[in-house]
This record gives structure tokens, C-alpha cells and sequence, in this order.
């Protein structure tokens, strides 16, 4: 019986030094039924280069060309061209472990109503190709919400120690590596909340030249769906897309033996930082993801939150918002320029909160036991 063909995907942006690794594991999974879709947001750098070698493996092999790096909306181009049952997302600093395909498959096939696949995410450098590390610590097992709307990924920064070996549930998947049911994004994606936006983001990036000749890779911006929401461009898009995944009643399942390695430079963020330690970490973030997280989270908020929910849980968020507020307008004036464009993207944000509103399958009951 032929495996059912799953669609690796990459979103790349100057990753010369990380993107060939990245690849090689792609291609070293022990499945035997992938296509490869590569959509490249304007590289400065060899990345092409590097993606022009790949393209003589005998195997389904797609380079999308963005004449402008237009974020994670670039997924929405992929994701629309892929074929497979199964996609699979990853951050072109990830190292796949030879059997995550593998792994993640044989959970999603358990149950159809497991939309997304969590895998173990481990830490590494990617400057060495060798895996074992003397201590592995843990960059994600799935996203955690809580009553104040804080997200954390769970586990992040603890030594791996065989704590997380149990196959469950989580609230959301973290963006660096998703595995998703086809099925399932195709039922939560948006397409006409705001047809126009669409098109100006299609005119902005140009015509997408495709790398091979077919017809599904080759642009056509009427057929642009939003799986990522392309006003985040960048940050919290996972924590958008997860929370409406759940809305839709699709299960996110965590997959212990699906194991990734990631590439992350910045400090470890866990549940256990007070709001002084949160401040340091911020205050040493740059200064887009500063721009983007505070305002995509409250975008977030806006698109998906129930209203039962929210007020049952207002004495934990309104200390949060209000804090979190007032240290940004004193202390973080970089930032202010997020909170004009988050104002403005709002109409936009409600548009895509009435049809969420309107296809949603669960209630507040079953949503809350996921804020902890």
C-alpha cells in the first residue's frame, strides 16, 4: 500500500547558512512519498543558489520566488499548491530527526480529527551537524495558554529528561515545525473576510515565478487562501492559527517521538519567569519582534476569543493588559508604532472574527480547559 504523500515545506529568508541542513534532513527521512515546496521571500544572499542544487534530486521538488519578503503569508502560497494529505511546515533553521515523518504520520492516521501533529522540539546550534548533545534541552512540546492570555511553550528551557514521553493533547503548535491534516487547513482557512487586502498583498509581492512548470505552482492570486493571517507578518501567527484550529474542534496532539532540532538564539521563556524576569528578556529582543508580538497578540485576542470565556477570565487578563500596556508606553517607545498599526488592522481583525464566530464547532465549555 503506497504512503500518502506529504508536503515538506519551507519558508526561506537569507538562510544561506542554515537552509542546506535543513534540506539534507528533509531528505534523509525514512518515507518514501514527499514533495518538497520551497517559497524563497526575496533572499539577499546564496540562498538560491543553494535551492538550484537541490532541484536535480529525482523527487517533487518546487522553488516559489517572492519578489518581496511578504512573511508567513508566503505559507499561504505553499500550502495552496501542495498536494499532499499531509504538510508539513518548518523553519529553514531545523533539523529533522530521520524518522519524524514517520512518527507524526502514524499518530495522525489513529484518529481524523487530529488536525496538527506536536513534535519534541530540542535546542541545537546548527553550526555542527552532530546531534547528540550532552544535555538536551527543550525548546517547545506545544503552546500553553493561560487565564491571563500569556502563551509559553512548554517545557521550553528544561533539560529533556524523559518527562515529556506521553502522547496528549496540547492548546497549540509551536510555528518553528508543524505537521497538519491538509483536511484541517482547508476547513479553518479564511478567503473572504477581506478579498481586497489579499490582492494588494498578491500586487505587492509581484508575479511569483515558479521554479518548474506546474500549473499549481505558478501564481494566481485569486486562489491566495489565508491559512496565516498576513497582516501578523511575522510572530504569534502559530498561536492565531492553533487557537482557530481549536475553535474548528480539531485536535492538537503532541508527539513525543517526532523529534526536531531548532536553532534558537534568543533566552529560554517559561511559565516560571515573574513579570521582572519577562521585562529583562524583553528589553534584549529586538526590536521587530518587540513590534510584532506585542501587536499580533492582541490581534489574536480579537479574532478568537469567546466572549464568555473572556469575561469569566477578565480578573487575570485586565492586570496582565494593563501592565503589559503601561510598560510599553513608558519604557519601550520603539514600540508605539505597533499600537497605531494595531488600531488600524483592526477592522480587519473583526472581519475575520465574524466568520471564525460563524464556523466555530466549540463552545466555552469545552475551550476552557485549555487556560490554565
Amino acid at each position: 500500500m503506497e504512503k500518502k504523500l506529504v508536503s515538506a515545506i519551507i519558508l526561506a529568508f537569507n538562510g544561506e547558512k542554515t537552509i542546506s541542513a535543513t534540506l539534507d534532513s528533509v531528505l534523509a527521512q525514512d518515507y518514501g512519498n514527499l514533495e518538497i515546496i520551497v517559497v524563497d521571500n526575496a533572499s539577499a544572499d546564496g540562498t538560491k543558489e543553494i535551492l538550484n542544487r537541490f532541484k536535480n534530486y529525482d523527487l517533487r521538488f518546487k522553488i516559489i520566488e517572492n519578489s518581496k519578503n511578504i512573511g508567513f503569508a508566503g505559507m499561504n502560497i505553499a500550502i495552496s499548491a501542495s498536494q499532499g494529505e499531509y504538510v508539513l511546515y518548518l523553519n529553514q533553521d531545523v533539523i529533522l530527526d530521520k524518522d519524524f515523518i514517520n512518527n507524526a504520520v502514524g499518530l495522525m492516521d489513529q484518529d481524523e480529527k487530529i488536525g496538527v501533529a506536536q513534535g519534541k522540539l530540542i535546542r541545537k546550534e546548527l553550526g555542527t551537524r552532530n546531534q547528540e548533545l550532552r544535555k538536551k534541552i527543550i525548546d517547545s512540546t506545544g503552546i500553553k495558554i493561560f487565564k491571563s492570555r500569556r502563551m509559553v511553550d512548554r517545557g521550553q528551557g528544561e533539560e529533556d529528561k524523559g518527562q515529556y514521553e506521553k502522547i496528549e493533547e496540547v492548546f497549540g503548535c509551536n510555528g518553528a515545525v508543524s505537521f497538519f491534516r491538509k483536511k484541517c487547513l482547508e476547513d479553518v482557512k479564511i478567503t473572504s473576510c477581506h478579498p481586497e487586502r489579499i490582492r494588494q498583498l498578491a500586487e505587492k509581492s509581484k508575479d511569483l515565478v515558479a521554479k518548474d512548470s506546474s500549473p499549481t505552482a505558478q501564481n494566481d492570486s485569486r486562489k491566495i487562501d489565508e491559512y496565516y493571517d498576513p497582516d501578523f507578518f511575522l510572530y504569534k501567527e502559530d498561536v492565531d492559527l492553533s487557537w482557530r484550529i481549536r475553535l474548528y474542534g480539531w485536535k492538537i496532539m503532541y508527539c513525543p517521538k517526532a523529534v526536531a532540532y531548532v536553532d534558537r538564539t534568543t533566552k529560554p521563556i517559561n511559565e516560571k519567569n515573574g513579570a521582572r524576569q519577562m521585562m529583562k528578556i524583553r528589553k534584549k529582543q529586538k526590536s521587530y519582534v518587540q513590534y510584532y508580538s506585542f501587536k499580533n497578540h492582541r490581534l489574536a485576542m480579537i479574532k478568537n476569543e469567546l466572549p464568555g470565556l473572556f469575561f469569566r477570565h477578565l480578573p487575570w487578563i485586565l492586570p496582565r493588559e494593563i501592565g503589559y500596556w503601561l510598560y510599553v508606553v513608558f519604557f519601550e517607545p520603539k514600540t508605539w508604532p505597533a499600537i497605531i498599526e494595531l488600531f488600524k488592522q483592526m477592522p480587519s481583525a473583526w472581519r475575520k472574527r465574524k466568520i471564525i464566530m460563524k464556523n466555530k464547532k466549540i463552545g466555552a465549555g469545552e475551550m476552557g480547559k485549555w487556560f490554565k
